[in-house]
């Protein structure tokens, strides 16, 4: 902790230097390292130049001046090039910090318009970009000429207590632009010399400044505000550091705030003046409205700080207006250090941003993250290292830990597999390259056997795209690739930490926010050797009949809660915090059928299951609080084309109106957050019984199975040399003998549909692998009796020698028939590991695929009520058709289109069942899924999916 200087001293420190800076014009500022502090990947500095090349904008500050109410900077600027695609800008600025500062600026606009030249004066506060415009214009000029990449310009920036001006001159001295700005209002009106760039290549000359009357350091504002939080555990008493931190007590861990006091952390998202961003409208509807009910920010800054803690909030976490901090609640910091080192291009980033999140990993053996994370750390936490309302510092939000692709990730090996794609001479290749070194004790021939190639030596390992290894040491492989995801985890978290830690010691580091804890075991210990608390994301789910908390994936949809967490618990050996959760809700009037989470059909729903899963956390004694995902509900028309999330999220709407039943159920429970924690699991109410749905099941199948027996006129089969023809009065099924699938068509109302076929999952050494039936062997219809049934019997490749029988059950007039599996066999020499079984329709609505798209994208995903299922849609006629099963039952359905629009119809139940050779497997319970078919979208498709088990 640094020690504090009385005001006093203070005050004839600021008089000494406003006597040393003040001078009669702008000097000189030498380009010496020590004097200037930049992002090292944008700015280069020269013998008599900076130039900066950066993807990203990136300030460079003058930092032997201090922060003045007095200033100037100027230099000569000459862009090169552009290097992006967005808003580029080549600027001087006066900065007070990174989200508080003046730039005048050569810009060139997007590529989507035009590329335009201009010249502006502007502010960022608070971290709101262009907060100038609530300030009064004295003045403005120039010829209106616009700049010309190549030439030089002079851009000169003056600050003084009244107001700000900027200019920008040609080679020969004509003002091309000129502004001054009064400080009418709030605004930014001290700062320090600094240099701005981003998405240009540009070089700086004869940077000179000039600063006096020395103003606070942010640092000594913050800390001049003391620490007076209401919310504390008042039983719980731990170490007064003046700092958060955390500690056991009787087997419990609890944060202790900077008092000493238990702290329940009850965190909140994104609580911002403007909300969130909307492409399609161009511009942020929320702040719009909020523009028309408040006077003004601090207005809304009151009332909104007023109802979070009277709702019993007492933590502003990732995406907040800085505006709300240290008046009540403790706040976070993201550094999201990771997520920005990727956007410098191909050699910085194991997996690109694709700006959405679960896509970045950034290159952590790059030589420059090292320095990069120093200058973030200088950057971030220098300046908070002794606010006592500061939590803590969160490194990134949901990267890519799994490697490649959320849909085919692997938390043990997806990072070695992203690494091996790579090209020959990528630093990542060239570290995992000296890693199998290592591992191998630089024994080629042992990493030979255990990947089964034959490589002369390691460096050859560069030169490949990927490594599956070899069949007889399947341990050994994924052992080494969950070694490598541990070398990648450690120098990572290592890296940030020690920066973190060089850079300010008092603070928590909070851990990386893994999505849905995706990572694998070796990762999560690596988390919690660095980090005070491990963070995750996570959006489960709640069974209201039952009443009771469950896990998201598939593997865990049954599971408790508290289970699938103390897992992840016992890895990393940390106190954890969940830091993104939430239960959209139908009746909100928004589409809420993009993003993360459960949806529930009304707001009374949305606040029961809301207080089951909260309840839930606050009980297990490693979890020390929560963070609730969000402040205010996603416009309706999404976000971005790349991240269109567009669902009821929030506690208040786009309009600011609470949402009551939700935030009673909020207000409740916080009230009781301590003593839910010092009750622990023992004290959650027991699940409600309800039916066995296994048992539902196999009633309904055997219900549909008895309907009308005996022989119906509308249930018709024949045959036509090795085609075997199959009709109901709505249906027509054709399977040719030979053909790669089960079915040849599908026909529905007289619409071809596409065609059927099977799947399994089969685990080998090297992973998971997915073969489908590839060859027709056998057709049995049995047509004297309804219903009619349709027995497919189907071979899988040479590669996985398996045989395989799915029946059709057919009833003269339904819209639907069913589709099971009875047996696989395994005539291969090997054992056979069957890991899923999958029915598969195949889409091509009109005779041609293009047009065909999951239905559930117009749908809210994972709706409370639902038959689990999903359609294809035709996207001209509205025709559908898809799978979907029983509620309760264990067949996973998920219909997607991979990065070449290739459809993948994924309607699965998870088995595990090692076949030897030459025997067979059938389910112990009827393993089916109904194909519905039908016209009229998602609607009609929803009717008709829960029509089936109440005809």
């Amino acid at each position: 902790m640094r020690e504090h200087l009385h005001p006093c001293y203070l005050s004839l420190i600021a008089l000494l230097l406003s006597s040393l800076c003040s001078t009669a014009a702008p000097v000189p500022l030498p380009l010496e390292t020590d004097h200037w502090f930049g992002n090292p990947l944008t700015w280069t500095m020269k013998q008599d130049s900076l130039v900066a090349s950066g993807m990203r904008s990136g300030l460079i500050e003058y930092r032997k001046s201090p922060i003045s109410k007095r200033a100037t900077v100027t230099a000569d600027i000459t862009v090169q090039e552009a290097v992006g695609e967005e808003w580029k800008i080549a600027a001087v600025a006066l900065v007070q910090d990174g989200g508080n500062f003046w730039h005048v600026a050569l810009v060139e606009s997007p590529h989507a318009s035009g590329c335009r030249p201009a010249f502006e004066l502007a502010e960022m506060r608070e971290g709101r970009w262009l907060a100038h415009q609530n300030l009064r214009v004295v003045s403005s000029g120039g010829t209106g000429e616009p700049w010309k990449n190549g030439e030089t310009y002079r851009l000169t920036l003056t600050l003084d207590p009244t107001g700000i001006e900027g200019k920008v001159r040609d080679a020969q001295g004509v003002v091309r632009f000129s502004r001054r700005v009064a400080f009418s209002g709030p605004a930014v009106t001290a700062g320090r010399p600094a240099l701005r760039c981003g998405g240009f290549q540009a070089t700086y000359t004869n940077t000179r400044g000039e600063a006096s009357e020395p103003a606070l350091e942010p640092s000594n504002a913050e800390t001049s505000t003391p620490y007076a939080c209401n919310s504390f555990a008042r039983e719980i008493r731990g170490k007064r550091s003046g700092f958060f931190h955390v500690e056991t007590q009787e087997d419990l861990w609890w944060v202790i705030d900077p008092l000493g006091r238990g702290f329940v952390p009850l965190g909140i998202d994104h609580v911002r003046y403007s909300g969130h961003w909307c492409s399609a409208l161009g511009y942020h509807p929320h702040e719009r409205k909020n523009n028309a009910r408040y006077a003004n920010r601090e207005a809304w800054a009151e009332e909104t700080l007023s109802r979070l803690t009277k709702w019993g909030f007492n933590l502003l976490t990732a995406g907040n207006d800085t505006i709300l901090h240290r008046r009540g609640m403790a706040h976070t910091i993201p550094l999201n250090i990771g997520q920005t080192f990727t956007a410098n291009g191909e050699g910085y980033y194991i997996t690109p941003h694709e700006k959405r999140p679960c896509t970045a990993f950034p290159n952590v053996f790059h030589p420059d993250f090292e320095r990069f994370c120093r200058y973030k750390a200088e950057l971030e936490c220098a300046l908070h290292v002794d606010d006592p309302w500061l939590f803590g510092y969160f490194l990134d939000n949901e990267l890519a830990w799994w490697g490649r692709s959320w849909g085919d990730y692997s938390e043990e090996t997806g990072l070695f597999d992203a690494v091996m794609k790579l090209d020959a001479g990528h630093t990542a290749k060239l570290a995992l390259r000296d890693f199998l070194r290592e591992h191998f004790n630089n024994d080629i021939q042992a990493f030979n056997k255990a990947f089964g190639v034959s490589l002369n030596a390691f460096d050859e390992v560069a030169g490949l795209s990927g490594l599956d290894g070899g069949q007889d040491n399947p341990e050994t492989v994924v052992t080494c690739k969950g070694r490598f995801a541990r070398l990648v985890a450690e120098t990572y978290f290592g890296t940030i930490a020690r920066a973190i830690r060089a850079a300010d010691p008092n603070h928590m580091i909070l851990g990386c926010r893994f999505a849905s804890g995706r990572a694998s075991g070796e990762v999560w210990d690596i988390a919690g050797k660095y980090c005070d608390i491990c963070t995750f994301n996570y959006y489960g789910n709640v069974d209201l009949d039952r009443g009771i908390a469950l896990g998201s994936e598939e593997e865990t949809m049954d599971t408790p809660i508290p289970e699938v967490f103390e897992g992840f618990y016992k890895i990393g050996g940390r106190p954890m915090m969940i830091t993104e959760w939430s239960f959209p809700a139908l009746d909100a009037g928004l589409p809420s059928t993009k993003g993360a989470g459960q949806r529930f059909r009304t707001q009374t729903e949305r606040a029961m299951a809301t207080g089951i899963f909260a309840e839930t956390i606050l009980r297990m004694p490693f979890m020390v609080g929560y963070d609730y995902f969000m402040w205010v509900d996603e416009p309706a028309l999404g976000i971005t084309p790349e991240f269109p999330e567009n669902s009821n999220y929030g506690l208040i709407n786009e309009d600011s109106v609470p949402y009551p039943k939700l935030v009673g159920t909020f207000t409740s429970l916080h009230r009781r957050a301590a003593d839910l924690r010092r009750e622990g699991l023992k004290g959650l109410p027991l699940p409600r019984p309800v039916k066995d749905y296994a048992a539902e099941v196999d009633a309904w199948l055997k219900t549909v199975k008895k309907r009308s027996p005996g022989q119906h006129p509308d249930l018709q089969a024949h045959r036509d040399g090795t085609r075997h023809i199959a009709r109901t009065k709505r249906f027509e099924i054709r399977a040719a003998l030979g053909n790669d699938m089960l079915t040849e068509q599908i026909i529905f109302d007289g619409t071809s549909l596409g065609r059927f076929n099977g799947m399994l999952q089969v685990w080998t050494p090297t992973g998971s692998k997915w073969h489908r039936v590839t060859r027709l062997e056998s057709v049995d219809i049995a047509v004297d009796q309804n219903p009619m049934t349709v027995l497919l019997t189907g071979k899988g490749p040479k590669e996985a020698p398996f045989e395989v029988t799915y029946r059709l059950t057919l009833l003269p007039s339904t819209p639907w028939f069913l589709a099971e599996f009875v047996s696989a066999k395994n005539t291969g020499e090997r054992p056979l590991d069957i890991r899923g079984i999958y029915f598969r329709p195949h889409s091509a609505i009109g005779g041609s695929p293009e047009a065909d798209r999951p239905i559930r994208e117009d749908m809210a995903p994972r709706l409370w009520g639902r038959l689990p299922g999903d359609a294809w849609v035709d996207a001209k006629s509205g025709a559908f058709w898809g799978a979907t099963a029983p509620r309760g039952s264990d067949i996973r359905v998920n219909f997607w289109l991979n990065d070449h629009g290739s459809q993948h119809p994924d309607a699965r139940r998870e088995v595990r069942h090692i076949l030897k050779p030459g025997e067979e497997y059938r389910p112990e319970q009827p393993t089916f899924v109904a194909i519905v078919a039908g016209k009229g979208g998602a609607v009609e498709w929803d009717r008709a999916a829960a029509a089936i088990v109440t005809e």
